[in-house]
């Protein structure tokens, strides 16, 4: 572990009405085993001593609050109004609807333990691919409904989570037909100005048209639901990512047209994606109004084959075409697609750490600063008529990537590249080129705090609202793995750079 040095951000309490200090904690929770390591502290399984056995699993994350130092690198301290507002959007949401619960906060002068509830079924790409069958379409109604209440309860409360993906997205448990939590409220805000939210937050491919313009109300969060829904069904189009966001950000698209969208989903989820995915947000229907459309609700009563045939022999011709309504359908390769995604995460993971860990520091700010500039080159223009018109995906191929690297003569690279699992599969799939930003610290401000999205747009580039990349994230959102130079590997697949000075 690393050295928390005294920094304006420890010292002071940062947590009104926090639960009592270090002592009150262990004298209330049972440390179990670690479950990842992060910048900024340490995750951990912990036994609730006061709950019945059985419902005494948590998570506890401990969160130093000054300056770290920990093995060569200098870590500024977390931004103290983002944890505040999120402890504060969890504490008014109270884990109802499928809301995370935060279960306690301790405070000391120098660390924050922050206790939630354990989500043993992983985020959501992890969950689909563990399962033994494809889904079908009562599990994703079943999702569905659960996504749209919970935005409902936080709509309500007028908070907007701002960074729905399938990330942030867990299961209560790995077990077929698991509840849902809605996780990781660091992007989320309750701040209004003139009626809309003018603030740019979240991850690119899932936002929406009217996040563009900075002129946005609650609705953004219906936008992602759609999105996310769609990721669930189809996998995520890594191969053909641009070409993805462009067909969602048409003002008139059919959405069975957007890529490996499964050609038997019955009409009344292609309807509930068109009301979920209304271009234009003054059109589009509250979450309220969305939870009573027939797709949502179909979970309710949906019946497997294997009923509905029971039921035919019980009742005879009439109930048969009543119950054939409400037949629940499997989604052919869904497991299948979320598996491959995750071993693409890891590709991409290994993949950069590569590159970060064998450049020298030189080399690398000016590879990622070619890779940026080819990724602007290789950007596809959106439909014409657009609200988002000229915006782009900051990624680039994983063959040109490769291209660029032999340009270069970083032939080594190159020959360990090969050697990944799965590298040959993967050559045309989209890369992220923030992973590679991320070890360069060309993202950070003074504060050091990290954008939450990236998007290219030409010369104009959108105002962006800042997070810290240390926010709390839910159970198994934590790195436990280093790499070389600056970056930490994540148990979700995904790499995050250090963003701070490393000292040699």
């Amino acid at each position: 572990m690393g050295t928390c040095l005294s920094s304006a951000t420890g010292g002071g309490i940062l947590i009104e009405d926090n639960d009592g200090n270090e002592k009150d904690y262990h004298d209330r929770f049972l440390e179990d085993r670690v479950l990842g390591q992060g910048e900024f502290g340490v995750v951990t399984l912990v036994q609730d001593m006061r709950a019945p056995d059985g419902e005494n699993s948590l998570a506890c994350k401990v969160l130093r609050k000054g300056v770290v130092f920990k093995e060569g690198t200098l870590y500024t301290p977390l931004k103290p109004e983002i944890l505040q507002g999120e402890i504060g959007m969890l504490r008014t949401l109270a884990g109802k609807h499928y809301i995370m619960k935060l279960v306690a906060v301790y405070e000391t002068s120098a660390m924050i333990h922050m206790v939630t509830e354990y989500c043993a079924g992983g985020e959501m790409m992890e969950y689909v691919s563990k399962q033994e069958e494809d889904l079908r379409t009562d599990d994703v109604s079943r999702i569905a409904f659960q996504l749209l209440d919970g935005i409902n309860h936080c709509a309500k409360h007028e908070i907007i989570h701002r960074d729905l993906k399938p990330e942030n997205v867990m299961f209560v448990s790995p077990t077929p037909g698991s509840d849902l939590r809605i996780i990781d409220f660091g992007s989320g805000t309750r701040k209004v100005v003139e009626g809309v939210h003018t603030t740019f937050a979240g991850s690119a491919f899932y936002i929406s048209p009217e996040m563009f313009q900075r002129t946005y109300t609650q609705k953004t969060d219906i936008w992602s639901i759609g999105v996310t829904l769609y990721v669930l069904v189809a996998g995520y189009p890594a191969d053909v990512l641009q070409k993805a966001f462009n067909h969602l950000q048409q003002n008139e698209r059919d959405l069975r047209k957007l890529p490996n969208f499964p050609e038997d989903m019955p009409d009344s989820f292609v309807e509930m994606m068109d009301e979920l995915l209304v271009y234009r947000h003054k059109s589009r229907k509250t979450a309220d109004e969305l939870l009573k459309l027939e797709f949502v609700q179909f979970h309710k009563d949906a019946f497997s084959i294997d009923q509905i045939a029971l039921q035919a022999q019980q009742e005879g011709p009439k109930g048969s075409s009543s119950s054939n309504q409400r037949m629940s359908m499997s989604i052919k390769g869904s497991v299948n697609r979320h598996t491959v995604m995750l071993d693409y995460q890891k590709y991409q993971m290994s993949l950069t750490a590569l590159i970060a860990t064998l450049l020298g520091t030189k080399e690398l700010v000016s590879f990622v600063a070619d890779v940026e500039e080819r990724a602007k080159a290789n950007q596809e223009k959106p439909a014409e008529g657009n609200i988002s018109l000229g915006m782009s995906l900051d990624v680039i191929s994983i063959n040109v990537l490769k291209e660029m690297l032999k340009e270069q003569k970083h032939d080594q690279v190159i020959q360990m590249i090969d050697k990944l699992p799965h590298s040959a599969t993967f050559e045309k799939y989209a890369y992220d080129v923030s992973k590679l930003r991320e070890f360069t610290n060309k993202d950070d401000d003074k504060d050091g705090i990290t954008r939450s999205v990236r998007l290219s747009s030409g010369n104009k580039k959108p105002k962006m609202s800042l997070q810290k990349s240390g926010s709390f994230r839910g159970s198994f959102r934590f790195s436990k793995k280093k790499g070389n130079r600056s970056g930490s590997l994540h148990q979700s697949g995904s790499l995050r750079g250090k963003r701070n000075s490393t000292l040699t």
